[in-house]
């Protein structure tokens, strides 16, 4: 039987607080997220969620790996005890917030759907993050509220809003509001906001539900909407048109490769210290010889960039590098051992932005979209972690509801849950990319012969 009364209603509300949890902060040891804190009490049966799911097990496995790299860096390379302290206890939260965000999802499948919880979470998610602003804002926020915050969470209610919408509405909507999203995001200054409006837009208007012919169009759409908005976002600050302050910082980012990397100097610094130690990395502390910082500046050089004052403080003159990627970043600090996971994350983010993709769910397709821009061209701090673990829940939660049928036609092993309750006679939701109207009545009831072979995670 299903939960009634107040306990159903706690079960269904858990998704949207979940994403609330994931931007209210406590200050201590840095900044803590709310949903890391219940993360760290509930250890036990956040590792307990994720060893219920195979792409869960496999998030485990590639953390252990990642917190084995960076003891191993620290011993080569020791350097700042506290820091590496952290360093190891930020890689050990990241999985166990994974955990729970997945055993909210698992517990919401008592009394609803997983897609009805994913769309709860992401609501949730997007609230988290206005409220978050005016509760407990993060110190970056005072320099560009709209690019830490604000514009994220707006674009994500829009899209929530229009996803209300009728089917046909739902067809011009949505381009429409992201569009003006877009225009929106480059009058503030924020082009990475800007691209993922583009880019979800057009796959909107080019990605079908079923079949791989339009997911080459918009692969294709994409990069031709990227290098466009780039080349009218350079011209725009040029000439002046955005304000004299993204005149003078184009200035500093225009050369050989555009602002595609001009933009992100850091990157070049993270590639040149994991290639001068890619098997070890240099250590949770990140420190490294001053040839590897010189080198990196001569390429910038060669190729055109400018070194500005901004630039010097930031990551020539520090002894440490910048970590501003994920990927780079664990690379650099935890070797070879700390890159199984941010793969794994990158390809469960980008099978998921799919997924949501092909399903019409927007708003998750968004938020997923700038998980991914995280994994590479952002550091692992408090406005990106609850991000990426949210993110990469929404997936592992996401697969192991809708289990991939294997090629002979017999549906594989279910990653873990049944999509809905054995006793709800309610379908599945028209919008779902795993639906198929044309799919054989007897493989839907083998469907849910395995389904019923699984039961919702109990904590």
């Amino acid at each position: 039987m299903r939960p009634t009364g107040g306990t159903g209603a706690r079960l269904a509300l858990g998704p949207v607080l979940a994403g609330i949890g994931a931007w209210l902060f406590f200050p201590a040891v840095g900044r803590i997220s709310l949903i890391e804190i219940a993360a760290v009490a509930l250890a036990p049966c956040c590792v307990f969620a994720l060893l219920h799911l195979p792409k869960g097990r496999a998030v485990m496995a590639t953390a252990v790996l990642w917190t084995i790299g960076l003891v191993v860096g620290q011993l080569v390379h020791p350097a700042n005890s506290l820091v590496a302290i952290k360093a190891v206890a930020a890689a050990v939260v990241l999985a166990l917030t994974v955990g729970l965000v997945c055993a909210v999802l698992l517990q919401h499948t008592k009394t609803g759907d997983m897609a009805t919880a994913h769309h709860q979470l992401v609501i949730g998610f997007a609230i988290g993050q206005l409220l978050g602003m005016v509760v407990t804002p993060p110190a970056v926020s005072a320099l560009d509220p709209w690019k830490f915050g604000l514009g994220q969470s707006a674009t994500l209610l829009a899209l929530v809003a229009v996803e209300r919408l009728h089917p046909a509405a739902r067809r011009v909507a949505v381009p429409s509001v992201l569009l003006m999203a877009a225009g929106l995001h480059l009058a503030f200054g924020d082009r990475s906001l800007a691209l993922f409006a583009v880019l979800i837009a057009v796959a909107s208007m080019v990605v079908s539900k079923q079949g791989h012919g339009r997911l080459l169009l918009f692969c294709v759409s994409a990069v031709g909407a990227a290098m466009l908005l780039a080349h009218l976002y350079t011209a725009l600050a040029a000439d002046g048109s955005l304000g004299p302050a993204e005149q003078q910082k184009v200035s500093f980012q225009n050369g050989d490769f555009g602002i595609a990397v001009g933009g992100r100097k850091d990157v070049v610094f993270l590639i040149a210290g994991a290639l001068h130690s890619p098997l070890i990395g240099w250590g949770p502390s990140a420190l490294v010889p001053s040839e590897v910082k010189a080198g990196a500046v001569r390429w910038l050089i060669d190729h055109g960039y400018p070194i500005s004052s901004f630039d010097l403080v930031t990551f020539v003159r520090p002894d440490s590098l910048y970590l501003h990627s994920m990927i780079l970043g664990s690379w650099v600090t935890g070797g070879l051992l700390a890159l199984p996971f941010w793969l794994l994350a990158t390809l469960l983010i980008c099978r998921g932005l799919l997924r949501a993709l092909r399903a019409r769910a927007m708003a998750e397709s968004y938020l997923l979209l700038v998980a991914l821009w995280h994994v590479f061209l952002s550091p692992h701090g408090d406005t990106t972690r609850g991000h990426i673990a949210v993110a990469v829940a929404l997936v592992v939660t996401g697969l192991a509801a809708h289990p991939k049928p294997k090629r002979d036609g017999r549906e594989g092993t279910a990653d873990g849950i049944a999509a809905r309750g054995a006793d709800s006679g309610s379908s599945r939701d028209s919008d779902s990319p795993d639906r198929d109207p044309t799919e054989p009545a007897q493989h839907a009831g083998r469907k849910h012969d395995a389904d019923e072979r699984f039961r919702p995670l109990r904590l």
